[in-house]
């Protein structure tokens, strides 16, 4: 190609940019790199080769030193350095022409494999562990395929048996918003990803439990063995069983039936399920259960004044709440805050499990309608608030709860820690004190055990507390 008029600084006319490092990937995925890395189309206009450099034109010295500054960046495990060229090589080999570059259907001069070469390097990161593989049907890569992700089944087994081709060490993957409604398409993942402990399924349109059997022993020969994370959360299956009054816990059995060493779900941490073995320990049919990792201790107060203060405190907080929760209002500050967290998922204790009279399922919706747990599965439009402010929310809130009876004066039901800290620079000394113990629900009768924790300041001349007699 016969070089352009005037010297390569002009500024006003197209400018020659060699290229050294790029032969990890193909030129389609380098051009849509930096065209990403400089944040806008780099306009090349055209291609050439000498050995394993490649010559670009672009449209003026501006562009150019924008790729000057590249120089160094990663792509496709290699480095890549840019020089500005006064004129290209002699002899060079052309490469496809700019349409192919953009994806378009000339297929001759890009293949499919090169294509999705492109969309794989531009969706693996750096480190070639974790792939997103978000919402493929707006990929402008996968639309110049004239595929449809949602009606081609090959289209997903292509990209997965290249991906473990390029990346084998991937233990991440992202399928977010693709449409799914079926899980036929990746069910040979565990095949390709032997290794993968995450996996997103957000935002699809599962509706059925059963649909997750392809990918687990249930359905395959390869199962997701290693799966520590699963996220459902925006598909149908998963809204519909999180409307179940049991607090989501046929949710993660459903899940942990086919998955059991998963984790986290929902990025909701959740016990591992038991293996069979484990289960008959704990039922008295194997091996002595294993023996806690550190010490049991008595609770810490961290002085008498403390300690009275903590009791003083407990048996007044808990008469109220039992007997007259609407008096609680006057004991908390205007600027307080209070919001709980359900656990559905706590194991069953060994007694439970063995004793046919004993409870196996409490029904926590009425706490999980007010909790955190909503705050990670609801829309910001429909998110419940889950942290309430003040006196008057507070009480709205506790209010909702059921009846209970906390039985305070049984020391074997209640521990608590008590000390002092240091607020406002210094200003102010306030006691925070950490009660678990146990309640049980009227009429019920359901055990329910639980963890709170209080932040304690003097009552004000003046306030509601203060001229409640609750200092």
């Amino acid at each position: 190609m016969a070089p352009f008029g005037g010297a390569a600084g002009h500024s006003g006319g197209p400018v020659h940019v060699s290229i050294k490092g790029w032969r990890g990937g193909t030129e389609s995925a380098l051009i849509k790199f930096l065209d990403r890395k400089v944040g806008r189309p780099v306009g090349a206009a055209s291609c050439t080769y000498q050995g394993d450099i490649m010559y670009i034109t672009v449209p003026g010295m501006d562009m150019a030193q924008e790729l000057l500054k590249l120089t160094g960046i990663r792509f496709a495990g290699d480095k890549l350095s840019f020089q500005v060229k006064s004129q290209l090589p002699s002899g060079g080999q052309p490469g496809p022409a700019r349409g192919a570059l953009d994806g378009s259907s000339n297929s001759d001069s890009v293949s499919v494999r090169d294509r999705l070469m492109a969309l794989l390097q531009t969706r693996a990161d750096a480190q070639g562990i974790s792939l997103d593989l978000t919402a493929l049907a707006q990929d402008s890569i996968i639309q110049s395929l004239g595929a449809d992700p949602l009606r081609d089944d090959k289209l997903f087994k292509a990209i997965l048996v290249l991906a473990a081709q390029l990346y084998p060490g991937i233990t991440a993957i992202n399928l977010a918003n693709n449409g799914m409604s079926a899980l036929r398409p990746i069910a040979d993942i565990g095949a390709h990803f032997p290794k993968l402990k995450c996996l997103s399924l957000m935002n699809n349109t599962l509706s059925d439990f059963r649909e997750l059997d392809c990918l687990s022993a249930a359905g395959s020969t390869v199962p997701l063995s290693a799966l520590g994370e699963l996220v459902l959360v925006g598909n149908p299956v998963s809204e519909a069983a999180l409307r179940v009054a049991d607090g989501g816990a046929s949710y993660v059995d459903e899940v942990q039936k086919r998955f059991p060493t998963v984790s986290l779900l929902d990025m909701t941490p959740v016990p591992p399920r038991a293996q069979p073995s484990e289960t008959a320990s704990r039922a008295g049919g194997g091996a002595a259960p294993k023996q806690p990792p550190f010490p049991t201790v008595q609770s810490f107060v961290e002085n008498q004044d403390i300690g009275d203060l903590a009791n003083s405190f407990l048996a007044t907080f808990f008469g109220l709440y039992d007997s007259n929760r609407g008096a609680l209002a006057d004991m908390y500050d205007q600027s307080a805050q209070f919001s709980l967290m359900v656990d559905t998922t706590h194991p069953a204790s060994a007694f439970a499990q063995t004793n046919p009279h004993s409870q196996k399922r409490v029904d926590l919706s009425t706490y999980i309608q007010i909790s955190r747990n909503l705050t990670r599965v609801r829309s910001p439009q429909k998110r419940l608030h889950a942290l309430f402010l003040g006196q008057a929310a507070i009480s709205r809130a506790i209010i909702q709860l059921p009846a209970t009876q906390h039985p305070v004066q049984d020391a074997q039901r209640f521990s608590f820690d008590a000390w002092q800290v240091d607020v406002g620079g210094g200003a102010q000394t306030a006691a925070v004190v950490v009660v678990h113990g146990e309640f049980t629900e009227v009429p019920s009768q359901s055990v329910v055990s639980f963890d709170r924790v209080f932040a304690l300041v003097p009552a004000l001349p003046g306030t509601p507390a203060a001229a409640a007699g609750i200092p």
